[in-house]
């Protein structure tokens, strides 16, 4: 087979690609894609026209709910707080500063070079009615020169060409003050070594499908390998601290404008030309099966501005009222004895010889799979690797590994029902890799494995054990080994005065009922626990993620669905346990809707 000169220059376009001539696609090329017309793109996007890749997190999402968590899932990695000012390279028809806005109560600055999306973003912003600051420029990221708080950009660095890489870092870096952050949402190539590894063919439909989206679709655009991605990012100052891939959601994005554009033919082509349909028609379709099969990725990647022994922010504050993970670090004042109090505060699972009720109202399944998937994608999993789950419960995060992730699971658990249940579950589980449930503590434990992950267990340990588990953590992590540890923590007296969190003497009464009837011996940790005894052992904290909003909703439905199933409750124990239980809940709800206590997840590195 002959390769011709283009052919060649198409393919390292998305495959490995290297620095080549281009310096991007130029403002008339940009524009030539995206002011085809806004009626056309109507047709296939969603009713915001967000035209990246959403991000599925439910099965049962509608495109829009899609694109919206994946607009969610980047500005939640910001750290955003009311009044910050975000930029937006490349704002697209404005979906994600109308969302800062509105969500976070920001002033926002979006920068495109398209004529249609100005106008487009022009009238919405006409519409608002909130009181930010809102401005559309049209003007590249070059041009820029104005400080920020924070900066979002999303499926625009396609467009900046290799050789701009730096500078784009350079310009970024410098636009922010010192705990700045940035969310670079972009389509990644796979090197191509990874193509060889994974035995995907280098065919000549290929390279003329690579031709054809470089001359025809994107003129001018460039794919980035990851690295070249971070490597540029670390030169100009950033930490980037987690790639989030979703190429799944991807192929599955395109599948759906595919179908939308396929669905609305005859009004496409009274809007454009048959031409320009087909030609559509095929870029949808060819890309999707471009990330199915996996030539090419997209990764959701924060980039903190800091220095390295800093902990870096990621997730946001649900409920509004919170610290970031630095204003954590700068509360170490001990609790005194209202701390020793609330360090006797509940795990979210049942208790642990208690007969699970299955829901039949209020299912929240789908939401803790969400929760699961938060974890696991924070691991960077790779098939074949071993995972760790400590406190593993009733195995679903467990079974989650082996059929999503193709990873070898081992967990820890000292419940004997929850140990038979896992056995029975994982047994069940159709897979190709091993699973080992142990009914033994993680004092015991001794192998090497690849990841660890502990929901809701820490609070058990006790703080006389902390520095025993993260070096047993460290010893049995390999070299470039990452942990998530998911839980509950406390904060000093002084962030609930500040805050202005009344602790009342019913409050106290309730922590100690739960210390003693519902988890006898249970303690919290504080945040600055996590970070020192974590740093202690090797570890650096790569990202707290704050989710108080979606343990109040959990909470909230637990108590629900125990209300429903009062009698079957009853019957299987007694009123007295469900009284307690319905105290427990409905009790602990409160305490994280007022901001009493936290839930967090920390991601932990091993450090070189």
């Amino acid at each position: 087979m002959t390769v011709t000169k283009h052919q060649k220059d198409a393919t390292t376009t998305f495959i490995g690609a290297p620095p080549g001539e281009r310096h991007g696609s130029t403002a008339d090329e940009v524009r030539s894609h995206y002011d085809l017309s806004n009626e056309f793109f109507r047709l296939w996007q969603d009713p915001t026209q967000t035209y990246s890749c959403a991000y599925f997190e439910r099965e049962d999402m509608t495109l829009e709910e899609a694109q919206m968590a994946k607009v969610d899932l980047a500005l939640g990695k910001l750290g955003l707080q009311p009044g910050m000012t975000l930029l937006d390279i490349g704002c697209g028809w404005g979906s994600t500063i109308m969302r800062a806005v509105d969500k976070y109560d920001v002033n926002v600055i979006g920068l495109t070079l398209s004529h249609n999306q100005l106008a487009h973003i022009e009238q919405r912003f006409a519409e608002s009615n909130s009181p930010r600051s809102k401005e559309v420029r049209l003007q590249p990221w070059e041009e820029f020169d104005e400080p920020v708080d924070r900066i979002v950009s999303i499926g625009a660095f396609e467009h900046f060409g290799f050789e701009k890489y730096a500078d784009y870092f350079k310009k970024t870096y410098e636009l922010m003050p010192d705990d700045g952050v940035m969310l670079l949402h972009t389509i990644v190539s796979t090197s191509k070594e990874e193509v060889a590894e994974l035995g995907l063919p280098t065919t000549m439909s290929l390279m003329r499908f690579f031709r054809f989206i470089v001359t025809e679709i994107y003129p001018g655009g460039r794919i980035p390998l990851i690295k070249m991605v971070e490597d540029r990012a670390v030169e100009a100052g950033f930490h980037v601290t987690r790639k989030q891939r979703l190429r799944p959601h991807y192929a599955r994005t395109l599948d759906t404008w595919a179908a939308n554009l396929q669905a609305n033919k005859d009004e496409a082509i009274a809007i454009t030309s048959e031409e320009v349909y087909e030609r559509y028609l095929k870029y949808l379709t060819g890309c999707a099966d471009l990330f199915r099969v996996g030539y090419t990725d997209v990764c959701n990647s924060p980039a903190k501005k800091c220095n390295y022994g800093e902990v870096a922010t990621h997730g946001r504050r649900d409920n509004g009222d919170g610290p970031d993970a630095a204003a954590l670090r700068r509360n170490p004042s001990p609790l005194r004895p209202l701390r020793r109090l609330l360090r006797a505060l509940p795990r979210p699972v049942p208790h642990l010889q208690l007969r699970v009720l299955r829901p039949r109202r209020h299912d929240a399944g789908r939401s803790q799979m969400a929760k699961i998937d938060l974890a696991l994608d924070k691991l960077d999993l790779e098939p074949g690797m071993t995972l760790l789950d400590v406190g593993c419960g009733w195995g679903a995060l467990m079974k989650r590994g082996l059929e999503r992730y193709d990873v070898n699971v081992i967990g820890l658990t000292l419940s004997r029902n929850q140990y038979a249940y896992c056995q029975s579950l994982l047994d069940q589980t159709d897979t190709r890799r091993s699973h080992l449930v142990c009914l033994q503590g993680w004092e015991q434990f001794d192998q090497p494995v690849d990841r660890i992950v502990s929901i809701e267990a820490f609070e058990a340990f006790g703080k006389s054990r902390y520095a025993a588990f993260f070096d047993t953590a460290h010893r049995v992590l390999p070299a470039d080994g990452r942990m998530v540890i998911e839980t509950i923590f406390t904060h000093p007296i002084n962030y609930w005065r500040e805050h202005g969190i009344a602790i009342t003497l019913n409050d106290m009464k309730f922590t100690r009922f739960i210390g003693r009837e519902i988890f006898p011996g249970g303690q919290l940790p504080s945040d600055q626990d996590m970070f020192e005894f974590s740093s202690d052992a090797g570890f650096s904290t790569e990202e707290l993620q704050l989710m108080n909003a979606h343990y109040v909703r959990t909470l909230d439905t637990w108590a629900a669905n125990l209300v429903a199933h009062r009698d079957e409750a009853i019957a299987a124990t007694s009123e007295e346990v469900y009284d307690r239980y319905m105290r427990y809940i409905t009790g602990c709800a409160d305490f994280f809707r007022r901001g009493i206590s936290e839930v967090a997840q920390f991601t932990f590195a091993k450090e070189s």
